[in-house]
């Protein structure tokens, strides 16, 4: 930074996050003392967990027992059967859309940000206080958090095989 500013160059705060989340990356600077960590979902938030973290935000919107656990459940399948590109059918999502009374666009939204947190999450080998503390630090809603770690604690193993069984390739596996 000296350097630049002998030269003439303005360092913006942009650039002096993007040089200290750089020096993280490489071990050096804030990763050593722990200030920077770089999230388990990557430097940017995916777009598909935003959408989900505005769902979940809303009050009231969806409700715990009733509609988030049945969407939570059919990703946890859908991992299960699928592996590495699980796929539930429209016709299915509509179903469960009905049977939750949630609308459409909110059940596919919940299911495909669940899918890519999860998915991420095994495939990282992320361990469970991380995981909490990420979907935290993200402002993913403490009642449904509890529910997204247990499911993760407990079927770590099964959704580790089945990623490594599906690796990516192949048609995509409906669940029966």
């Amino acid at each position: 930074t000296i350097e630049l500013a002998a030269k003439g160059v303005r360092l913006t705060r942009r650039d002096r996050r993007c040089r200290s989340s750089m020096a993280a990356q490489r071990g050096g600077g804030g990763a050593a003392d722990g200030r920077y960590r770089v999230p388990f979902t990557g430097f940017r938030t995916p777009p598909e967990v935003r959408a989900m973290l505005r769902v979940l935000s809303d009050d009231g919107r969806v409700e715990r027992k009733r509609q988030f656990r049945p969407v939570l459940e059919a990703v946890v399948g859908c991992l299960q059967v699928g592996g590495g590109t699980p796929v539930l059918p429209d016709d299915a999502m509509q179903k469960a859309s009905k049977a939750i009374a949630l609308a459409y666009d909110d059940v596919v939204v919940l299911f495909t940000g669940l899918l890519h947190v999860l998915r991420v999450a095994v495939r990282a080998r992320v361990d469970d206080d991380t995981f909490r503390g990420d979907l935290a630090k993200l402002g993913f809603p403490d009642t449904y958090l509890a529910d997204v770690c247990g499911v993760l604690r407990r079927g770590r193993a099964s959704l580790e095989a089945a990623l490594a069984g599906g690796g990516g390739g192949g048609a995509p596996a409906a669940p029966a």
